[in-house]
């Protein structure tokens, strides 16, 4: 007899109902939302991988903090192509706290160890979210 068999059932219809193949969540970030998402989202995955690239010689110490500084923000650009509200949110949070550590960093010696470069792209992305605000659904 099977004891886990409840437990794996509904786990099995949670995973249906809710969640989506591969291919249709590239589908719905290619087709739904405007053109530009996808632009963007390319644009971001393209420079954290240039970033990997550029950092694969570093040791661990803080230069590997903007690789997983831009992951957040190629994850949440993905989401945002999906038209995602809370992905729209989160973008703008930490794009003001992104501009607020460059703005801090740069009156200080500590620019030099800032880890994002990319905090004009961000705010000018910020502001196609905010045009595009009202498509975005869920």
């Amino acid at each position: 007899m099977n004891y886990f068999y409840p437990l794996f059932s509904c786990f099995n219809r949670f995973t249906t109902t809710i969640m989506r193949s591969f291919k249709e969540f590239l589908n719905d970030i290619v087709r739904k939302p405007p053109l530009l998402f996808p632009l963007v989202a390319l644009f971001h995955v393209l420079w954290l991988l240039w970033t990997i690239w550029d950092d694969r010689k570093e040791p661990m110490d803080i230069a590997w903090l903007q690789v997983v500084w831009l992951a957040v923000f190629v994850f949440l650009w993905i989401e945002i192509s999906d038209l995602r509200k809370w992905a729209a949110i989160a973008y703008f949070i930490f794009t003001l706290l992104d501009v607020s550590l460059a703005l801090a960093a740069k009156t200080n010696i500590a620019y030099f160890f800032y880890p994002c470069n990319l905090v004009g792209f961000d705010v000018l992305f910020s502001v196609l979210i905010l045009i595009f605000y009202r498509r975005l659904t869920k």
